[in-house]
């Protein structure tokens, strides 16, 4: 069935997607116009809603750390400078998944 194929294929495509048994899988721009890592919206003619990531579940430390992020040094380094110094200093810190 349809979850042996997510299962079994790398199903990481941002593009419309039938697997099959009534599920579809949509691009990012139909739910996802606003980028939780960046802060930044990318809004199409294909956006559906918005989905605004206000995280009221998370710690405060965490609402810190996506300020920081998204309004100071994203905006001043850069997304690709920015987003490789906080990954270097998550790693560091231990902060985040742990795969």
């Amino acid at each position: 069935g349809a979850t042996k194929d997510i299962e079994n294929e790398n199903n990481n495509e941002n593009k419309y997607q039938e697997l099959g048994e009534g599920m579809e899988v949509y691009p990012d721009d139909y739910f996802h116009a606003v980028s939780l890592l960046k802060g930044k919206e990318h809004i199409t003619k294909n956006t559906y809603a918005i989905h605004w990531h206000t995280l009221t579940w998370t710690s405060r430390k965490s609402h810190i750390f996506r300020f920081i992020r998204t309004k100071i040094l994203l905006p001043l380094l850069g997304d690709e400078n920015g987003l490789r110094l906080l990954f270097y200093i998550r790693q560091k810190l231990g902060i985040g998944d742990k795969k």
